[in-house]
């Protein structure tokens, strides 16, 4: 359980790594699911928009993400990077459940 204040997003998104977990859920005060986002992704982000006190929260699966500050290598390097051989494909799914 994550509580959610209006000063969690201020200085970026949450970003959940390494496979963690498949299901994130907006609660109640009861602790109650009334949202939930089910992913295969190994990663996903969780973001509002920073110190603009928004009535939403995102949950994105991600696939794939940007370089950290600190990277300095090439493109084929980068964390979390799929890629596929000419004529391949990728094929990932996400549900919301109300």
């Amino acid at each position: 359980m994550l509580d959610i204040t209006a000063d969690l997003f201020d200085d970026d998104a949450l970003i959940i790594e390494n496979n963690q977990a498949h299901k994130v859920s907006l609660c109640n005060q009861e602790g109650e699911p009334y949202l939930t986002v089910s992913f295969d992704a190994l990663l996903f982000g969780l973001w509002s928009p920073a110190k603009k006190n928004a009535p939403f929260v995102c949950i994105e699966p991600w696939y794939g993400r940007c370089d950290r500050e600190t990277f300095t290598g090439d493109i084929s390097e980068r964390e979390w990077g799929i890629a596929l051989a000419a004529g391949e494909s990728f094929y990932a799914e996400y549900t919301i459940t109300v």
